[in-house]
C-alpha cells in the first residue's frame, strides 16, 4: 500500500515540476527553453493560463486518487468503519479550499486565497489524512 502512495506521489510530484517549470519559462524566469521529458511533450505551446488551468485539474486527480488509495487502504486493513470521517476530511478540506480560493478572488487577493487553497489540496494529494486518521481511531478509544 505504501508503494501506491509513493509512486502516485512521486509521478504527481513530477508533473508539477514540469509544468511549473514551463511556466516559469514562459515567464522569463529561464533564459533558456525548458524540454520536459518526452511524456510531457503536450506541454509545449500551451498558455500560462492553461498551464495553471492544467495544474488544478492534476491537482484534483491526484487528491481524487488518493482518496481512492485511503479507502483502499481502509477495506484492505479491515477499518471501512472509518469511511465517513476520511470523506468528511476529504469534503471538508475541498469545501474549505474553495472557500478561501474565492475570498481570494473576490477580495482581489489571490495570492493568498491560492496559497492556502493549495496547503488544503497539497494535504489531500498524500497519504496524510489516512495517516491521522488511523491513530486518531485508537486515541478516541481510550
Amino acid at each position: 500500500m505504501a508503494t501506491l502512495f509513493v509512486i502516485t506521489g512521486y509521478m504527481r510530484e513530477e508533473i508539477f515540476y514540469q509544468i511549473n517549470a514551463q511556466i516559469s519559462f514562459l515567464n522569463g524566469d529561464y533564459p533558456y527553453n525548458y524540454t520536459e521529458p518526452f511524456y510531457l511533450q503536450f506541454l509545449d505551446g500551451k498558455t500560462i493560463d492553461s498551464l495553471i488551468q492544467l495544474k488544478w485539474f492534476w491537482t484534483i486527480v491526484a487528491a481524487i486518487v488518493n482518496f481512492g488509495l485511503a479507502v483502499l487502504a481502509l477495506f484492505l486493513f479491515k477499518r471501512m468503519n472509518l469511511f465517513r470521517y476520511l470523506l468528511a476530511i476529504f469534503g471538508g478540506l475541498v469545501i474549505l479550499s474553495a472557500v478561501f480560493y474565492g475570498i481570494g478572488y473576490i477580495t482581489g487577493i489571490e495570492s493568498i486565497g491560492y496559497r492556502m487553497a493549495r496547503i488544503f489540496m497539497g494535504f489531500l494529494q498524500s497519504p496524510l489524512p489516512l495517516m491521522l486518521l488511523i491513530p486518531a481511531q485508537y486515541l478516541s478509544k481510550k
